[in-house]
Order: C-alpha cells, then structure tokens, then sequence
C-alpha cells in the first residue's frame, strides 16, 4: 500500500502549431506541429503557420539575433504577419 497520485502531463514544443478554435474562439495549441522543416514561420525556412516558437519571439522570450547560439537569425517581422486568417 503505497501513496500515489495520478500525474497527466501535456508538453509543447516550438514547432507546435496555435490556432484559435472557430467554435469555442478559445486559443488551441497543437497536436499539429511545423516539424522541424519547414518548421515555425520565423525560421524563415517556408513554414506558414504561427507556431508556439514564433509567439515566444514576439513576447519577447527570444533573441532573434542571438538564437541557437548565435547561429540562427529569426526573422520577427514574418512572424507578426503569419496569421493566415484561420489560425491566431
């Protein structure tokens, strides 16, 4: 008889891609991802859909001159514009 507690546990990575629900206009993130290519719209590398990496670029969470240990430049401007008109 031991003490347990049941943990449900849900992760998101960057390439997770955020929409707003048109039923409930809820903000709904994953379980649909960018991948790692074409991977989120600021990689500036074709992906078109805001993902949870763009949104952490416009709050300001990254530095998009110094991201990957400076080895990647994310590309802020194409982020604000990545909204499709379906997805937030």
């Amino acid at each position: 008889m031991l003490p347990m507690i049941k943990v449900d546990s849900i992760g998101a990575g960057g390439g997770t891609i955020a929409r707003v629900d048109p039923v409930s206009n809820r903000l709904v993130v994953g379980p649909d991802s960018a991948s790692a290519a074409p991977g989120p719209v600021c990689y500036d590398t074709g992906g078109t859909e805001p993902t949870v990496c763009d949104a952490d670029l416009l709050l300001g969470f990254l530095n998009p001159d110094y991201f990957w240990g400076g080895k990647m430049k994310l590309n802020k401007a194409k982020a604000e514009k990545s909204d499709t008109g379906k997805d937030c």
